[in-house]
């Protein structure tokens, strides 16, 4: 915003009144966010937030930029649209959507047709495509319990109930019905959709595995307590994949699928700045 300012105050007469940022002016600025590049490099797909300032609100449309004509259009209007994700053939779109049940379910978009893939309980946080196109794997929350006490532990002072896990789930692309993997008191590590969003799945290039960031419980104050598993496909089958406790986050496999990128702090300290670790077979770099 700053930038905008020095820019104005550069090219305006001399002589001529320095403009004043108003609190309409606010209203209309824009934020972009999510920016997925199609594999082709020809589209780029993101998330367009603007202001409703009548209902005091944002609103999160899906977008679609043309990178030959420099156009963009507004494939989905709002819905809380949000983790725009290409296909690995670049012909179809993956995206969360909020549905008449207020709750994010992941549609996939083919040319310019929306199937709705799943109806979960909870709201679904995170998706990502198998290497050959065919499922699609998704995170979603398991429902409320609807208990009238909870255990509180190490959550925030402003709990009003405990906070459901989430766990990861198959479904097919052509839609059909959908396959948990995981389940337990433990959850996949909390992602922001709509917001700074980092993955915390990752498929393996031979689509037998996916890499999850794994919290032990839903008590917000343990998040950082995050380590990395891996999850068989077939089985469901959890395995561990560092000798770390804490800390790992947003795994994400080489091309080859022989290394597996993740974020960890410098020497293991939570004060210390966040490097990119690479894990080659069985072995950390």
């Amino acid at each position: 915003m700053l930038a905008s300012v020095f820019l104005l105050a550069a090219v305006r007469p001399a002589g001529a009144a320095l403009p004043v940022l108003t609190l309409a002016d606010m209203s209309r600025l824009v934020a972009l966010e999510e920016p997925a590049i199609s594999p082709d490099a020809k589209r780029i797909a993101f998330i367009v937030i603007t202001q409703d300032v009548k209902h005091d609100a944002y609103v999160n449309s899906l977008a679609l930029l043309d990178l030959a004509t420099n156009k963009t259009r507004t494939i989905l209007k709002g819905k809380d649209a949000a983790v725009p994700r290409w296909s690995p053939d670049g012909s179809r779109l993956a995206y969360l959507a909020q549905t008449s049940g207020d709750e994010h379910q992941l549609f996939v978009r083919e040319g310019e047709l929306s199937r709705q893939l799943t109806k979960a309980k909870g709201d679904v946080v995170d998706e990502a495509w198998s290497p050959d196109g065919r499922e699609l794997a998704f995170v979603a929350a398991d429902p409320h319990d609807g208990a009238p006490f909870f255990y509180a532990g190490d959550n925030d002072y402003t709990a009003t109930e405990l906070t459901p896990p989430e766990h990861l789930w198959i479904v097919p692309a052509s839609g059909g019905t959908a396959r948990r993997l995981t389940s337990g008191s433990w959850t996949i590590a909390p992602t922001d959709p709509g917001g700074i969003f980092s993955p915390q799945i990752a498929w393996a290039a031979d689509g037998r595995s996916i890499a999850i960031a794994r919290v032990a419980n839903t008590f917000s104050g343990d998040d950082e307590y995050s380590t990395l598993w891996q999850v068989d496909v077939g089985t469901g089958a959890l395995r561990k994949l560092t000798a770390h406790s804490a800390f790992e986050l947003s795994p994400s496999y080489s091309p080859d699928g022989t290394r597996l990128a993740y974020w960890y702090p410098r020497g293991g300290d939570f004060n210390a700045e966040t490097t990119v670790r690479i894990r080659d077979g069985d072995r950390d770099d």
